[in-house]
């Protein structure tokens, strides 16, 4: 799923885990060739899905669902941490959206 500026990567994961998500931030070496940048970014990548995760967690607690989650920053350039924050918010909703429609086909 991409919905800019990340790159979304999930799995249902069937293992009984104690959180709802298993999540990753990635910033390719190739865009950003130091780490004091790539380490910027996924400062605020981190930051912005703490504030909004609430609501994902929510929706996969009531479905009981689990997932393996990856955000990778496919931007070329650092973003601000409002473009980030909006980037976020709309991937976890198009992410729930899709986890919860996904489930009610497999029903």
């Amino acid at each position: 799923m991409f919905s800019f500026p990340f790159k979304v990567i999930y799995y249902p994961v069937q293992q009984q885990l104690d959180v709802p998500v298993q999540i990753v931030f990635s910033v390719p070496k190739r865009n950003f060739k130091h780490a004091v940048k790539r380490n910027l970014l996924r400062r605020r990548m981190r930051e912005a899905y703490r504030l909004h995760k609430c609501e994902l967690f929510e929706k996969l607690e009531t479905e009981g669902i689990q997932l393996a989650l990856m955000f990778i920053f496919v931007d070329k350039e650092i973003q601000d941490y409002s473009v980030i924050e909006k980037g976020m918010v709309k991937a976890l909703d198009k992410l729930s959206d899709k986890l919860v429609a996904h489930k009610h086909l497999k029903s």
